[in-house]
């Protein structure tokens, strides 16, 4: 909607004057998540975990914003923490299953290739870290024409505090030079184990 678009815009203009703060001014380096954070398929995510769950004899969730708040990070605790029994294995291939199945369209928020041209023309280091299927997130980002404008991507990242740190040694980082930006309270802790700078993108759907 035109609502989120200028929400988004916004937000593009916060992160951009906060990256050139004199507190950031030693940033090196970003990593995104990509669900809910630079793709726009909260309500897609949301669907596919439910079904997952409900497949799995959990109980699903009622609604997105209980969602946001419950993810954890191994996604294999907050499904058994819904009641599902099975192993990462199973849970892989039923969210998967489900994941191609669900006709909800995923598009890029407005002012993700924004923020990501900001970023490379300041020099600064970009990439994704994220729990969605790399085979995806490389064809999703591959499509929305922003593949070219990361340095890192890496999908089925469980925990993604390990893979925050692979970034940070790829590019000879130090913590304190990277910023991680996600929108839900997992993605704030993984950042906070790894003592980079964590930012939240408060989306909507």
């Amino acid at each position: 909607t035109r609502s989120q678009a200028r929400n988004s815009m916004a937000a593009a203009k916060s992160l951009k004057k906060l990256l050139v703060t004199a507190d950031f001014a030693m940033i090196k380096g970003v990593i995104f998540d990509w669900n809910g954070t630079l793709s726009n398929d909260n309500r897609k995510i949301f669907a596919t975990a439910m079904m997952t769950a409900k497949k799995l004899g959990g109980k699903p969730l009622k609604t997105y914003w209980e969602f946001r708040r419950k993810a954890m990070n191994p996604y294999v605790r907050f499904y058994h923490s819904l009641g599902c029994s099975g192993s990462r294995a199973l849970i892989n291939r039923w969210y998967r299953f489900y994941l191609e199945r669900v006709k909800i369209p995923a598009r890029l928020f407005p002012d993700a290739a924004q923020v990501l041209r900001f970023l490379k023309s300041k020099g600064i280091v970009t990439g994704i870290v994220s729990s969605h299927p790399t085979s995806n997130l490389v064809a999703e980002a591959k499509s929305h024409g922003i593949l070219a404008l990361l340095d890192f991507v890496k999908g089925d990242s469980h925990p993604k505090s390990r893979d925050v740190m692979l970034f940070l040694r790829k590019n000879r980082l130090k913590p304190s030079e990277a910023v991680f930006v996600g929108d839900m309270v997992n993605d704030i802790e993984e950042g906070r184990k790894c003592k980079v700078v964590t930012a939240v993108y408060l989306r909507g759907v």
